[in-house]
């Protein structure tokens, strides 16, 4: 068995489109998947699955949703040993911070089709993308930040040809707390 998070888009955002973390939990063992329970009110699904085609657990699970919730949810998949090795790179041990900044991974569908070039950076939005890698960026975020749509492409239209972004914020603790599940 291979335990999966799945990082899912478009639940409880906003005040828009809440579900219940059991209820959420009920249909991914409806599904088939073992040991399914939720971590965190944003709709993050930690599972147990003897299969390792990604491709067609996460089509699998985006049928369940659509089919349980009505509309469309995009799914990022990643194994549990995805996020350990994420954790044990650390990509911000080199990054000095302060109150005002947010350390953040953005977990891609699939890697993106033209690397950008590092650091990608939006001055308008005081975002600097400084790392991707194995279908996860690194961002340095400054709080105080602009409009999304000044965001660079990497990040922003995360829906957009399967290609997009769907991020757990880490403030030192989300994906740590992950690889530890």
């Amino acid at each position: 068995m291979t335990r999966y998070i799945a990082f899912l888009r478009k639940i409880n955002v906003g005040g828009k489109n809440l579900m219940k973390m059991d209820e959420l939990t009920r249909i991914f063992t409806a599904a088939g998947f073992k040991n399914a329970r939720t971590y965190i009110q944003c709709g993050n699904v930690i599972f147990d699955s003897a299969s390792t085609n990604e491709v067609g657990l996460r089509k699998k699970i985006e049928k369940a949703l659509r089919k349980a919730l009505g509309y469309e949810v995009t799914v990022i998949l990643r194994s549990l040993r995805e996020i350990e090795a994420i954790v044990k790179r650390n990509p911000f041990k080199k990054i000095k911070t302060d109150g005002d900044v947010m350390l953040c991974v953005v977990f891609l569908a699939d890697e993106p089709q033209h690397k950008p070039g590092l650091p990608l950076a939006s001055k308008t939005e005081k975002l600097e993308v400084f790392e991707v890698k194995d279908r996860a960026g690194a961002e340095r975020e400054d709080m105080l930040r602009g409009p999304t749509e000044h965001r660079p492409r990497l990040v922003r239209d995360p829906d957009r040809h399967r290609s997009g972004a769907a991020s757990l914020r880490d403030d030192g603790g989300h994906v740590r707390r992950c690889a530890g599940l």
